[in-house]
Parts: C-alpha cells; structure tokens; sequence
C-alpha cells in the first residue's frame, strides 16, 4: 500500500521507466533478476553495486497500481518476475494462486536486523515475504488554509460548512470506509457487521460533501498544492512528496489513529533465479544499504540495522515515524473475507455515483 515517489518519477529517474497499458514480462536470462515493482521505488545506485558484486543484472518493470500488478501476474500465470513487491493485504491471496515461494530455511535468521514486528503483521509473511517498508494512512492538510487544524478524522469526514467540497476520501473502499469506523471510535477490521453498517451510512450522509483522489496523487498538479483541496486522506509517503512541493502541507495520524500500510518481497514460484533474487534481497537488508534506501525513499524502515544509522532529524520526522501515542492507536489493515470485500466494494460504488 503503499506508494511511489511521484516527484522523483516526474523527474524520470535514468533506470526507471513507467510501463505502457501493453507490457509484457521479460523473457527472464541466468544473469539476470527482474524486479516487479511501484516506480522510483528502490535506490538505482545500490542495484548498480549489486550488479558489479554479483555479476547480476537488475531489470526492474514497474507497475502504477495494485490492480495493475495483479493484472501482469494473472496474464503471464507468474511467469516472467522473480521479485515482486506487493502490500500485506494481498500476500495472502498471493500465496494461495501459488505465486510465491516460500523463504528458504534460516533465512530469517540472516536478516536478523529485520524488526519481528513486521513479520507478525499478517500470518502469511513469516512464511513467504520479507518486510520492505511501511507507513499509515492519516490526513494532509494546508495548515494556511485550515486553522486552528485538524486532530479528528471527523472533520475530513463530517466536514464544516467551509470545508464542504474541499476534501478528499481515497476512491478505495477498504480504506476509506477502514477510516470512516475509525472516525466512530470502531476497529477498522471489525467482524461486525453493524459497525460497518455505520461507517457506510456516515460516509453516504456526507459523501456529497468530498471528492475522491486516487492514492497515489502526490505530484505537481495536486488539488492540495493548488489549494482546490484544503485536506485529503492520504498515505504517508504521498504526504512526505507533497511536501517537499509545499511546505505548508502538514501530516497528522488523526487522535482515533490511522491504518498500518507495511509492503514486502517476494520472490515469485516461477523464477528462474531464485538464488540471485534471495542474495539480493539479503542485500538490500545490510544495514548500509538499508539506511540508504531509507534516505532515498524518505519511508519507514522496517530494520533496525538501518534505524540505529539514521540521523535523528529522520527518526523524529513524525510523517515518517508517528509518535507512540499515534502508534498504538493505530492498527495494521487486514484482508476482509472475500464475501464481505465483495459486498463492501459494491456498497462504496453506490456512493460514488450517487
């Protein structure tokens, strides 16, 4: 879930260039290891040492949304990628198509850096995936435009009448309903069925009053940078690009908290070469390289390595590291059952087109 750096993109970084509506994956060689991933969204230079280490080529192929992702595997049945990077919600899905491989045996052990915490945040990853990043899904807001500011998720989604049309919900039901049960105090993977009952009518009481933005809308021609938007509901990495557009967009995990966005690797059941995927994602884990991924990305790092190397002005950026107060109010999305994510997914449509 989370999210690429638009700025960067638009900036067209040398060794990363978007894919067109017709890609089609590689034909994968002995010496070289394809990485399926958001764009913009690992250093070009530490791949480039990697390559003079090992002898490997690093080909990475980008895709611009989940569904997008999911498309290419579906398409070439897995073939064609070793890596993929992919978020918690859908590693478990993953798993079951059979397009994961499991970690080798002590590989857990290797990358022992690695905070357990992001292991435990979804069952299937302690088997399958090792944590890359991760995140929270809060409010961006123009603290020039909103005074005295925002703590609540209530006044993003029971807007003032100044605010009515000048803020954004993400057009993704799960998170945005997930937001909805926060804003009334309810767990965002409640099982009951009358607290989504809740969220839902909330949302639709109020829904002619937002507008809906993509989650990855964090470039240049921003509403929330043309002032068209005063706040939004937003990743955390979306609102760290932001800004560094404009500084006077501020990012808040609201008082009730937000979600927990955390991505892993994966290395695909059909790769041919395993073993260079393995070493470069060991790689990446070294606490030098994990600390300057983490500078270049400007995200949360999940090892601790890295952690105890970074400068205390990135530790106590609170876009990037939330406070614990916000911590643990928080919680880590989970999948909802397919029924359910069915009957979710086709109650927000009727609000969108309302």
């Amino acid at each position: 879930m989370k999210a690429a750096n638009w700025l960067k993109v638009l900036l067209a970084a040398p060794l990363m260039t978007l894919l067109s509506a017709t890609f089609s994956p590689a034909i994968a060689s002995e010496k070289k290891v394809h990485f399926l991933s958001w764009p913009d969204y690992i250093d070009p230079e530490l791949l480039e040492k990697f390559e003079r280490q090992s002898g490997v080529d690093v080909v990475t192929q980008q895709f611009i949304s989940d569904d997008q992702r999911d498309s290419f595997l579906e398409e070439s049945k897995g073939h064609g990628y070793d890596i993929i990077l992919v978020n918690g919600l859908v590693l478990e899905r993953y798993v079951r198509n059979g397009w994961t491989t499991a970690l080798p045996k002590g590989y857990t052990d290797k990358l022992n850096n690695i905070d357990k915490r992001w292991w435990h945040a979804y069952q299937a990853a302690e088997w399958y995936a090792v944590p890359y990043f991760w995140g929270t899904l809060g409010i961006a807001y123009r603290t020039d435009l909103i005074k005295p500011g925002i703590t609540s998720w209530m006044q993003l989604l029971k807007p003032s009448s100044d605010l009515r049309g000048k803020v954004s919900v993400l057009d993704s039901p799960r998170e945005t309903v997930g937001m909805a049960l926060k804003g009334l105090n309810r767990s965002l993977n409640t099982r009951s069925s009358a607290d989504m009952d809740d969220a839902v009518s909330l949302l639709k009481q109020q829904f002619s009053h937002y507008q809906t933005h993509p989650p990855m809308d964090a470039t240049t021609t921003s509403k929330i940078i043309s002032g068209n938007l005063h706040a939004a509901m937003m990743y955390s990495g979306s609102a760290l690009t932001l800004q560094r557009l404009d500084t006077r967009v501020k990012y808040i995990v609201p008082e009730e908290g937000g979600s927990i966005w955390v991505d892993y690797l994966v290395v695909s059941s059909k790769s041919q070469n395993k073993e260079a995927a393995w070493d470069l994602i060991e790689f990446l884990n070294e606490p030098e390289h994990a600390t300057q991924l983490a500078y270049y990305l400007y995200y949360a790092t999940p090892n601790k390595g890295a952690m105890a190397m970074l400068d205390q002005s990135f530790l106590d950026n609170e876009t990037i590291y939330p406070n614990t107060q916000a911590l643990e109010k928080s919680e880590i999305l989970q999948p909802l059952l397919s029924r359910r994510k069915k009957n979710l997914e086709e109650q927000f449509s009727t609000l969108t087109t309302q």
